[in-house]
């Protein structure tokens, strides 16, 4: 044994005091814990978030290789949402996660570079039935992970985007039981976004850090009808400019608008009367005063509602007077409303924020926000109504209607 002397006096703590010491931290804990209270759905972030047709249920990861579904009940906090099913297959981090209404399937894809498509026995099955995944053979162009994954409106057919330039469009192989797909290069640079249109089903539109937006034909012989063909795979038809990194896409119900959200803090709105014609088409830009949008999705033909880096939801109406759009309300409450203290996170990225837009450090009053943290997603969940997620772990249900107005 080694004894601990200075000056001639043991320093060694007896064990009866490290005993009484162990168990004093252990109290502690367990305090702590009791104390603690859960706030998020799973004391993560909510990455991938979508409903299925009837909006009760939510596939999300969080921020994992699993995915979990959920019972969402907006009338309940989603901290006390009841998780149904456990998705596993991926072995790295999910990126995306879609649910298609018609067939109701679920579509993953993940860093891992691996996409799966996951159904039930069928399609009226009951919520406790299991999910059977069925892999998406890719080909060996899609050489990065995969950021984005979409189904076509008919459910038919699968895209995938990835972040070398790469698109594959995948329809399913009964015989093989499998997604098989073909490869396009829209993009010189990552695609981090992709929309199809919700009018034309061989249509999609892509988004990447070349600041481009690109729609292009996605026609399969063996899938679509003869009458639907724009061009073989990958066809542009659509090339759409925007000043930054391409964050979001969303179109209308009519396919004749696009909303694309970039890096710089624009909103740029593409609208024509035809959805195949887009030679005739315009644009409105609109400049936002907040953070840039990570999201964004029509409500209807006329408001888009968006979030991102400043942890609340904006709202952009079109004013038919002025035939221009605009940002007109947020889900943040107005200045001079009580706030919580702010961290020093908060407090640095206030400084740096108003160094930037007003040209002072000086402290002003943010608004109170529901969210702590990034937006990530938007939904549309029904009339007028919206679900956002956030890296904060929390999901929250909002009406556009019920929003505060911009001064």
């Amino acid at each position: 044994q080694f004894l601990y002397f200075i000056g001639g006096r043991n320093l060694r703590p007896s064990l009866d005091t490290r005993l009484h010491c162990s168990r004093g931290e252990n109290q502690q804990d367990d305090t702590m814990a009791q104390k603690a209270k859960k706030t998020t759905i799973f004391e993560a972030a909510v990455v991938g978030m979508c409903f299925n047709a009837t909006k009760t249920l939510m596939a999300c990861s969080p921020n994992n290789d699993v995915v979990h579904i959920v019972l969402a009940d907006p009338k309940v906090d989603c901290s006390e949402w009841q998780i149904v099913h456990t998705l596993r297959g991926h072995e790295q981090a999910i990126s995306a996660i879609d649910w298609c209404p018609v067939t109701n399937k679920i579509l993953t894809c993940g860093h891992d570079r691996t996409a799966f498509v996951w159904s039930q026995e069928k399609e009226d099955s009951p919520i406790d039935a299991p999910w059977k995944p069925t892999l998406v053979l890719l080909d060996t162009g899609m050489k990065h992970g995969f950021t984005s994954c979409k189904f076509a409106m008919s459910g038919q057919k699968i895209y995938v985007g990835c972040a070398s330039n790469t698109v594959a469009v995948g329809k399913y192989d009964a015989e093989t039981d499998w997604w098989r797909c073909l490869v396009y290069e829209p993009h010189c640079s990552s695609v981090t976004c992709m929309e199809p249109s919700p009018a034309v089903d061989t249509l999609l539109a892509t988004g990447s850090t070349d600041c481009t937006v690109k729609v292009a034909s996605t026609f399969v012989k063996s899938v679509d009808a003869a009458e639907a063909r724009l061009g073989k795979i990958g066809t542009e038809l659509a090339v759409f400019d925007v000043k930054g990194w391409v964050n979001a896409l969303a179109w209308n119900d009519e396919g004749t608008a696009l909303a694309v959200a970039s890096h710089d803090s624009t909103v740029t709105i593409f609208c024509g009367e035809s959805p195949t014609d887009f030679s005739g088409w315009g644009a409105h830009f609109i400049t936002m005063r907040q953070l840039p949008l990570r999201s964004l999705t029509f409500i209807n033909d006329s408001t888009v509602v968006a979030g991102g880096h400043d942890f609340y939801p904006v709202a952009l109406t079109y004013n038919e007077e002025a035939h221009k759009w605009a940002a007109t309300k947020t889900g943040a409450k107005a200045k001079g409303a009580a706030t919580e203290k702010l961290s020093e996170t908060q407090l640095a990225r206030m400084r740096f924020q108003n160094q930037s837009s007003l040209g002072t450090t000086a402290s002003v009053e943010l608004p109170q926000t529901r969210h702590t943290s990034t937006i990530v997603g938007v939904r549309r969940v029904g009339t007028n109504k919206f679900a956002t997620a956030s890296l904060d772990g929390r999901v929250e249900f909002w009406d556009v209607n019920a929003l505060e107005p911009i001064a």
